[in-house]
């Protein structure tokens, strides 16, 4: 029955992904690499609509391969049953994932729904010996335990998912439980809004300064070539500044110096 299932949600997948961006990397076409030929380990994002992908493939620069996947969204209501078929998906993820990456993954994330599928499948990995560096979700606090470096990201419209009862569970007491180690941030946009032209580079500016800090960010030779270069150049102008500066303070004085 859960062969049947995963059949089932791969299918749709397949038929929802046809058009979308990025090469195929599997038979079915629900993994697609976009900016394949950058130079950087490609980071792995779960989407929810058809536009995501090539907007955060853009904002993040051709140097930065994106592989993009896709949730349930759409495909089945929310129930327990989703929930099990979006582990059993990941767990498929993972799987062929693990065959067609390199060994080093910077950062597994996703947004909304995809976001449980993004930790189930960093944890895949990382037991199948894969270096994930971090992860990153979009307005969901996932109870998905993960011992990477994670970052949530919030909309400004965010609420807290309530039980039942219509109670909120306290979402510091959540990230306890979950997450050994975790950072907060405001995106400056509604939710559903991450991806838009307006708003989709503020995100990448996000993710990719999380990764910098979490050290997980490689940069290409030649970006750090030219960042070498500017800081060297900028260290000759503010010595040559500085001497320039003092032989112009000492100037009168030594005009006024006795004979």
């Amino acid at each position: 029955m859960e062969f049947a299932d995963l059949q089932k949600s791969l299918n749709a997948l397949s038929k929802l992904t046809r058009h979308w961006p990025g090469e195929p990397l599997d038979d079915r076409g629900v993994m697609r690499i976009l900016n394949s030929a950058g130079t950087r380990p490609p980071i792995i994002w779960v989407f929810n609509a058809a536009h995501e992908p090539r907007q955060l493939a853009r904002a993040l620069g051709p140097k930065q391969p994106l592989i993009a996947l896709r949730s349930l969204n759409q495909i089945q209501r929310a129930s327990s049953d989703r929930y099990d078929n979006a582990e059993r998906l990941a767990a498929y993820y993972a799987d062929q994932l693990a065959q067609a990456l390199p060994k080093k993954v910077p950062l597994v994330g996703g947004n909304c729904q995809g976001a449980p599928i993004a930790l189930w499948i960093s944890n895949a990995l990382r037991d199948r010996g894969c270096d994930v560096g971090c992860a990153a979700v979009i307005d969901a606090r996932p109870w998905v335990e993960t011992q990477l470096p994670l970052l949530l990201n919030f909309g400004v419209d965010w609420k807290e998912d309530t039980f039942f009862d219509g109670i909120a569970p306290d979402p510091i007491e959540v990230n306890k439980r979950f997450y050994a180690d975790w950072r907060q941030a405001r995106l400056r946009c509604t939710h559903g809004q991450y991806f838009d032209p307006e708003h989709v580079d503020h995100l990448a500016t996000t993710l990719t300064r999380f990764m910098r800090q979490e050290g997980c960010w490689q940069e290409t030779l030649q970006s750090r070539l030219a960042r070498t270069l500017r800081t060297k150049a900028k260290g000759v102008f503010h010595r040559t500044g500085a001497v320039r500066v003092r032989d112009r303070i000492l100037a009168p004085s030594k005009n006024r110096l006795p004979n």
